[in-house]
């Protein structure tokens, strides 16, 4: 009888994620009529078929529209919802990204993010990611483990 040899199997993993802080994210802060301005000439001047305006006239009468972007930018925080008839406009995309920073920076400052998450930070990309996961292997393989990666 043949005997095939065994070898123990151990699955690395490499993630550590932080001790809850209990520190709670508990509402939007509204942003000033600045910060909306920031923000919407930082954006791409894309229009949708459904926006009542188009984009790049939106952005050249910034300053006249912008009180009136900024009430409903700041609604929609307030009240925690965006409008049926908002949800694919222009409009919709500058709450969206003020409510991703809100939400980053509520994780950044309270340290809640795992050190090897690389979406959604500055300063890192699918390249940190993938360089990441290349030292890993390469760590493994030159203390002879073995590796599997699975997506």
């Amino acid at each position: 009888m043949l005997s095939v040899p065994t070898q123990k199997i151990v699955i690395h993993l490499p993630l550590q994620y932080r001790a809850y802080t209990r520190k709670q994210f508990t509402s939007f802060q509204e942003y000033t009529k600045e910060d909306i301005r920031k923000l919407l000439l930082r954006s791409t001047p894309k229009t949708c078929l459904l926006d009542p305006l188009l984009t790049n006239v939106l952005l050249e009468s910034v300053d006249i529209l912008l009180p009136y972007i900024c009430a409903m930018c700041n609604a929609s925080l307030r009240e925690g919802l965006l409008p049926a008839t908002q949800k694919m406009t222009f409009i919709s995309k500058v709450i969206e990204r003020i409510v991703a920073n809100q939400l980053k920076a509520h994780l950044a400052d309270n340290d809640l993010m795992p050190s090897v998450q690389s979406a959604y930070r500055q300063g890192h990309s699918t390249e940190t990611a993938v360089l990441k996961v290349i030292s890993d292997i390469i760590d493994a393989a030159d203390t002879q483990k073995v590796t599997c990666l699975v997506y």
